[in-house]
């Protein structure tokens, strides 16, 4: 306020020299400069203090939990299991609730869209964020690959990803390490001439959907000692009716849930005979660095005969170095 009145105290002596060309001149810019900075378009001043994080990606919350960062988490979307409970809930980064976002002061949002969708689906936020200053980063992730790139990536001895993006790039690339070194040996333990057939079940009700080849679970069936009975195609989660269930003949069949409630147990079509295992774990349908624990328990499933070296190698023991 004082800032205003010393602004107006100034134009009405500037009014009365108004005659001569400086003054004129002058009041001319003050005016436009009181104008502009009144402006509701006009940008804010940069969040200062320590970072505050929105997530729109449970997978990428899971990498800030584990990269250090969970207390600085303040947003988040729904039904994030990997998010801290004070982290409040700002819709889905299809439906962003903006005016929630605007009132937790990010300094930094976290996507996991491509750098196109963020342009043509996004335009709103990338118009608050140039208004805000805020810094928004973008990880497409469905592959393993994808996941230890959007962790730590290095090239020309620049690193990126989310690690450097939030001052931890060293963390990171340890840590992708770790990820890569427990993948490879759980492959080299479950190795075999004659791996189980498996069909990889992520939801159902009256129709089954599966994972496919291409995503990061079947990448981890693999790193788990399974074959997928679904053959490579355009659809990564295709829909399955019955008479495709009967033709695909899988030897096992996977349920990956989040949470060990009380669904409605899957029921084969007559006539498929295949083992029902399920596996539970909060994070079994996230691409993030959890990778490892659920490969882990996917192998115990399929080779329960070596469930005690696979516990060993997921939980980093020397005694398989």
């Amino acid at each position: 306020m004082s800032r205003i009145v010393v602004t107006a105290s100034m134009l009405v002596g500037f009014v009365a020299r108004c005659r001569r060309g400086w003054g004129r001149s002058l009041f001319v810019g003050l005016i436009v400069a009181l104008c502009l900075g009144c402006s509701p378009d006009a940008s804010a001043p940069p969040p200062a203090g320590p970072t505050r994080l929105v997530s729109f990606s449970p997978a990428v919350t899971q990498m800030l939990v584990d990269l250090g960062q969970g207390e600085r988490i303040v947003g988040r979307q729904v039904l994030d299991p990997a998010a801290p409970a004070k982290a409040v809930a700002v819709g889905t980064q299809w439906q962003i609730d903006y005016e929630r976002l605007v009132s937790l002061r990010p300094t930094d949002i976290f996507l996991q869209f491509s750098a196109d969708q963020v342009q043509t689906r996004l335009q709103r936020l990338r118009e608050l964020g140039r208004r805000y200053h805020w810094r928004i980063h973008h990880h497409p992730i469905e592959t393993v690959q994808d996941v230890l790139q959007a962790l730590y990536h290095e090239q020309d001895g620049q690193a990126s990803g989310v690690g450097a993006e939030v001052g931890e790039p060293e963390r990171a690339r340890v840590l992708a390490e770790d990820l890569r070194t427990r993948l490879r040996k759980l492959r080299e333990l479950t190795a075999t001439s004659e791996p189980p057939a498996v069909l990889l079940v992520v939801r159902y009700n009256r129709q089954v959907t599966a994972a496919a080849p291409g995503t990061f679970i079947d990448e981890l069936l693999r790193a788990a000692g399974g074959h997928n009975v679904l053959p490579e195609g355009r659809a990564l989660y295709p829909v399955l009716d019955a008479e495709r269930l009967l033709a695909l003949k899988p030897q096992v069949v996977v349920v990956l849930a989040q949470d060990a409630g009380a669904d409605a147990p899957l029921r084969l079509p007559e006539g498929m005979r295949a083992r029902v295992v399920r596996l539970v774990d909060p994070a079994s349908l996230l691409p993030t660095t959890t990778m490892p624990r659920v490969a882990g328990k996917l192998a115990a499933l399929l080779h329960p005969e070596k469930a005690d070296a696979i516990r060993r190698v997921i939980s980093g023991s020397r005694a398989d170095d």
